[in-house]
């Protein structure tokens, strides 16, 4: 039980980590483009993006888990 709870937590630490580095990065590069300021905004939007999406991954994921099961 407690393996198991620690794999929920590196998951959705791991997955919230890469989501929202790349969608923070895109979002930037769309908002802004490729400018001077690119990679300060970026670095500056990624801590925002990551609070955020942390607790929506450990909330949704055993929603979508669930939901995947019964369509297969």
């Amino acid at each position: 039980m407690i393996k198991q709870r620690r794999e929920q937590l590196l998951f959705a630490f791991m997955m919230s980590g890469c989501m929202s580095f790349f969608m923070s990065g895109m979002l930037s590069f769309v908002h802004m483009g490729f400018n001077k300021d690119f990679l300060i905004k970026w670095a500056n939007s990624f801590p925002l993006a990551y609070l955020l999406a942390f607790p929506l991954v450990l909330i949704f994921a055993p929603l979508i888990r669930k939901m995947v099961v019964r369509l297969v």
